[in-house]
């Protein structure tokens, strides 16, 4: 296959934050004793699905480039960012930060299968997850613990709600219903409530409030409950999809930002997509640990900006 590349700079503002240097009992007392409080993700009423929502979901995949994205084999892109210290400290498992700055992605659209190669300041830790199992490497090594790999699994399955959008709500068997409008980030959007049965990760079941940009059909935001992990259960966060651009007929969005609504309000991460390309022909054996293999091993894409036909959606 030919191999299409895309590359942007990364541009994060200065963080000012501190790398987190110890674990206290005290973040996960306040984690504990704080879930009364902020944002919830409502229960879905009885009677299932509702056409209004199936509709608007339907839409916003179109605007997608759900078709497009469909021909694609694989999806190979790069994410750069930077975390809240407080949080890293308060879940230091999920977070991981000390493996996690940057990161080299590989995803098989058929396959919902994706390997990722995270590196920070203490190394380079390796996932692979797809329907059946999830593996985590540090620096070579596997580590089998369970917490380790639902916090992996949370994650993985967490960034290809975040890169496919509303192609991703279409591989799950979901209840959607309509919630109403919202103004989010400075757009009027239909919400939308996505169970997911199972959930994200290693979860039974999350509930997702999808944002949709009720003008131009894409997703603003999606509001998600973090059940795969124990020590969240509870837990809601939002996560901004932002400066989307058309690339092989499909809409990515470049600019991500995370933060807690529940236990208590905080930022959480900031990152960017700073690389794509599309369709090495990549195989499952490439992706399968204790690191990519063959061709996957090509860091992601060349300049964003030098392509003329990705072009930001107004």
């Amino acid at each position: 296959m030919r191999r299409r590349t895309y590359e942007s700079p990364m541009n994060l503002p200065p963080s000012g934050l501190k790398m987190p240097t110890c674990q206290t009992c005290a973040f996960y007392v306040i984690f504990a004793v704080s879930l009364s409080g902020c944002a919830t993700v409502p229960e879905p009423h009885p009677g299932g699905s509702d056409a209004r929502a199936i509709a608007i979901l339907q839409q916003a995949q179109e605007t997608q480039g759900s078709q497009a994205l469909h021909s694609l084999h694989d999806v190979n892109v790069r994410f750069e960012g930077k975390w809240n210290s407080i949080v890293a400290r308060l879940q230091p498992v999920l977070v991981d930060d000390h493996f996690r700055g940057t990161s080299e992605e590989r995803y098989l659209i058929r396959d919902a299968a994706v390997g990722q190669t995270h590196v920070g300041p203490s190394g380079t830790k390796y996932v692979f997850r797809d329907k059946n199992e999830t593996r985590v490497w540090y620096d070579g090594k596997e580590n089998a613990d369970a917490e380790v790999r639902d916090a992996a699994a949370l994650v993985a399955d967490n960034y290809r709600v975040f890169l496919l959008g509303p192609e991703f709500f279409s591989e799950r068997s979901v209840i959607l219903q309509y919630l109403g409008s919202e103004d989010v980030d400075g757009a009027n959007c239909d919400n939308l409530l996505a169970q997911l049965k199972p959930g994200l990760g290693n979860s039974a079941e999350d509930r997702v409030v999808i944002s949709i940009d009720s003008e131009h059909h894409w997703i603003r935001r999606v509001r998600i409950t973090l059940n795969g992990l124990e020590s969240t259960r509870g837990a809601v966060a939002d996560v901004y999809l932002r400066d989307p651009i058309r690339i092989a007929g499909v809409l990515w969005p470049t600019n991500f930002y995370e933060e807690l609504k529940r236990p208590f309000d905080s930022d959480v991460h900031h990152w960017r997509l700073t690389a794509i390309d599309l369709d090495r022909g990549l195989q499952r054996d490439s992706l399968e640990g204790p690191g990519f293999k063959g061709p996957a091993t090509v860091p992601a894409g060349q300049s964003l900006r030098n392509l003329k036909d990705a072009q930001k959606s107004q």
